[in-house]
């Protein structure tokens, strides 16, 4: 065991100080007396000043005259720097209420008369309606007259049926009320299929091909909010095109409503409802 440089403490022989506190304080010359510090920042001081006396000349006290009040400025630089003169004030008061150019002026008219822009009276290409504005090119009154009016063309048309198709796959989870229904329809018919997008890229729970019927084995996501993101208009609006182009093909759908957890019974009184409806 050995002492501590700094601190005197016991450490072990390997190391020389007990902590990195003890390292710094002693590697930053604490160690020196006042006397000698002093004459170190003296030195090093008197060294930049001789180089910058070399570079830009010695420093010099020159009278300048303020632009706002005229008053006189006493300003200290070195020689060879040349200061502005028209950028001499004697308070930040005189600053900062200069005297405004003409270019000055001139920018703000400018801005002034973009803000000011002189009302359009427009009629709105989806609803009709008279609105006014400041864009020229404006067609639209509102955001929602946009949507609209996109949604009504067929490229609108094309691109949501694609929307609704991508979300569809997504969140194809069938229930086991659904998958009762489905194996009971399998045993009772001889044509049957699931899941099979033949309707113009739309699908149905069950599909019997026998009886050209489209079973919809509707749950709780379809008359509910489940979570934050989810949006029940939504849902019933892909419903409704999915029901026409399933009557477009030539198909009757059917529509079950399940808002109970997995249960038998109701699958067995459903399917016994829906056979009694075929007879």
């Amino acid at each position: 065991m050995k002492n501590c440089l700094k601190c005197q403490n016991l450490i072990p022989d390997n190391k020389k100080y007990c902590s990195m506190i003890c390292y710094n304080q002693n590697r930053h010359n604490y160690k020196l007396s006042e006397e000698t510090k002093l004459k170190l920042s003296n030195s090093s001081r008197i060294a930049t000043n001789n180089v910058l006396d070399l570079k830009y000349g010695k420093i010099e006290e020159h009278t300048y005259n303020c632009i706002k009040c005229e008053n006189k400025v006493k300003i200290k630089h070195r020689a060879n720097i040349i200061i502005n003169v028209e950028k001499v004030f004697c308070s930040r008061k005189c600053a900062n209420s200069r005297i405004q150019t003409e270019e000055i002026n001139k920018k703000r008219s400018i801005t002034l008369t973009k803000l000011t822009k002189p009302l359009v009276i427009k009629e709105c290409k989806y609803c009709k309606t008279i609105f006014e504005t400041k864009n020229k090119h404006k067609i639209f009154c509102s955001r929602s007259c946009v949507m609209k009016h996109y949604v009504s063309t067929e490229r609108g048309k094309e691109r949501y049926r694609q929307m609704g198709l991508h979300l569809s796959k997504i969140r194809a989870k069938r229930s086991k009320n659904e998958i009762m229904f489905a194996n009971l329809c399998g045993w009772y018919f001889n044509n049957v299929e699931c899941n099979k997008q033949i309707f113009n890229g739309w699908d149905a729970d069950v599909i019997i091909h026998d009886l050209k019927i489209a079973v919809l084995w509707n749950g709780a996501w379809h008359y509910k909010q489940c979570n934050k993101k989810h949006s029940v208009k939504q849902v019933q609006n892909r419903d409704k095109i999915k029901i026409k182009e399933i009557i477009a093909k030539g198909y009757t759908p059917y529509v079950i409503k399940d808002l109970e957890k997995a249960n038998v019974n109701k699958v067995i009184n459903e399917f016994n409802i829906f056979i009694n409806l075929q007879k």
